[in-house]
C-alpha cells in the first residue's frame, strides 16, 4: 500500500507485538501543532528493526524503507 504523505513525518515507530502482529506506527503532526494525529499502522515483514524514510522513486512524496530482522529482507513503501 503506497504511503503518500502530504505533511512531515512526526514519528515514526517498529512495533513487534506478542500476537505476531509486526508493523510501522506512522503519527503525523496534527493541523494546529499542538500533538499527533492518531496513529496509522502498516504492515511489514516479520520483526521490523530499523526505518528509513526519504523520496526512494524521486517522486517528491516521502516513502519508508524497513528492514526486517527474522525475515532477512526488507520492504519499502514507495
Amino acid at each position: 500500500m503506497p504511503i503518500q504523505l502530504a505533511r512531515a513525518i512526526s514519528m515514526v515507530m517498529a512495533n513487534v507485538k506478542a500476537d505476531g502482529t509486526n508493523t510501522v506506527a506512522v503519527f503525523l503532526r496534527n493541523a494546529t501543532n499542538t500533538g499527533f494525529d492518531p496513529e496509522v499502522d502498516y504492515a511489514t515483514g516479520r520483526d521490523p528493526r530499523d526505518i528509513e524514510i526519504g523520496d526512494l522513486n524521486n517522486d517528491g512524496l516521502l516513502d519508508l524503507a524497513v528492514s526486517n530482522w527474522s525475515g532477512h529482507n526488507f520492504c519499502a513503501t514507495a
